[in-house]
């Protein structure tokens, strides 16, 4: 089925590529495969690190150790996963308030891990959330927020964090509950952007 909708959208995209008129084949893309969604998009932190100190093998069991945790996680707090490649997931949800609340629960599903192996390899991932108007092919995603989000998601050596993008940050403001902080501008396409972050309390 994700086959046969990536293949739609590629037809399209040749058909409007060839025609010169993207203005009407925009809404036809955007009526079959738009939504108003929630994104999120993860880094593995460490991963680098641990390949060259223990082989791409280890580095890899780790990562499957931190999906086998983070996904079932993920998707009982309405997350829909598009993909789960070995350093990335990449995660849909309905609001931004969702897809917040469930990086909080996976951070703290690895810490409980980590606490069981102290002094062995540390779970850590870097989350990246935007929202916006998206194109879903079910297994690919695409759209201003999501190369965005990809960014924000990119992980420092770890460490286990969590950017949203403004328009992610207006859907969450609002709640006593939650605490942000303003994080560094970052450079994307020549646009500074500045994110924020959750603040683990």
């Amino acid at each position: 089925m994700a086959q046969e909708k990536n293949a739609r959208l590629r037809g399209f995209l040749k058909e409007t590529a060839s025609k010169g008129d993207a203005g009407a084949a925009g809404k036809a893309v955007d009526a079959e495969f738009g939504r108003d969604c929630t994104i999120m998009i993860s880094d593995f932190s460490s991963f680098l690190a641990l390949a060259k100190e223990k082989g791409i093998v280890a580095a890899l069991c780790m990562i499957e150790k931190a999906h086998e945790i983070a996904e079932p996680i993920l998707k009982a707090l309405g997350g829909e996963v598009l993909r789960a490649e070995p350093d990335c997931l990449v995660v849909i949800f309905t609001k931004p308030i969702d897809a917040v609340m469930a990086a909080r629960a996976v951070s703290r599903a690895f810490e409980e891990q980590n606490r069981k192996q102290a002094g062995g390899d540390q779970l850590a991932i870097c989350l990246g959330i935007g929202h916006g108007r998206l194109l879903v092919t079910e297994d690919r995603i695409y759209g201003e927020q999501a190369i965005i989000t990809a960014r924000l998601g990119r992980a420092r050596e770890g460490r286990f964090e969590v950017k949203i993008t403004p328009e992610a940050y207006e859907g969450v403001k609002h709640l006593e509950s939650l605490a942000f902080s303003p994080a560094d501008a970052v450079m994307i396409g020549g646009i500074s952007i500045t994110p924020y972050q959750l603040v683990f309390t």
